[in-house]
């Protein structure tokens, strides 16, 4: 009895072992398969920089290649940094309603360079072109038209103007009292440092 169970298992075990190295080698060579496609994407994405340098997102959209045998739409988007709906959305030129506004900005701010929005938007109003001013910012932005004016220059100082020195510049402020009342009291004293 013992005899036969020991001659069942030497056959059994020795067709277990061949069938797992077997087993064992299919997955081997599954797993090199893998790694020779993954290598071979990585060398074809390669390749696909290595001929475009990346700019400005036009630049981007013009490196896509809808026909390319081995890259997807969506792997070359995700490659070069744009999602697939900005690949295939072209933006809208401006409308019919806005061009005429702004070409009578244009023709106005050679004449007015000056001119922001507020008096952009009467000039407008008095030729008939009803809009906020919002809507001339808006518009004198896309063309890009800044009014050359003087900016206010606040933090230059007029020499001839006298400069009032900080009365608690020099003061040590006793700690048991608070920074403002002490700073009250000195500031509203005649300037004598006393309260």
């Amino acid at each position: 009895m013992v005899g036969d169970w020991k001659r069942q298992a030497m056959e059994r075990l020795t067709a277990v072992l061949s069938g797992k190295t077997a087993a064992q080698e299919s997955t081997k060579v599954a797993e090199a398969e893998k790694r020779h496609a993954r290598i071979g994407q990585l060398v074809v994405e390669r390749d696909f920089w290595r001929k475009r340098p990346v700019d400005g997102l036009e630049r981007r959209r013009r490196m896509i290649e809808p026909d390319h045998s081995r890259l997807s739409v969506v792997r070359q988007c995700e490659l070069v940094s744009i999602s697939r709906s900005g690949f295939h959305r072209r933006p809208a030129g401006e409308t019919a309603l806005n061009l005429e506004p702004m070409r009578l900005i244009d023709a106005q701010f050679l004449r007015m360079p000056w001119y922001g929005s507020r008096p952009m938007s009467r000039h407008l109003r008095r030729e008939g072109y009803e809009g906020g001013r919002k809507r001339i910012r808006r518009l004198m932005a896309k063309i890009g038209l800044t009014p050359i004016y003087q900016r206010p220059r606040t933090t230059v100082l007029n020499p001839e103007h006298r400069l009032f020195p900080c009365l608690l510049r020099d003061v040590v402020i006793d700690p048991r009292w608070t920074a403002v009342a002490a700073g009250w009291t000195m500031s509203s004293s005649s300037g004598s440092g006393a309260a």
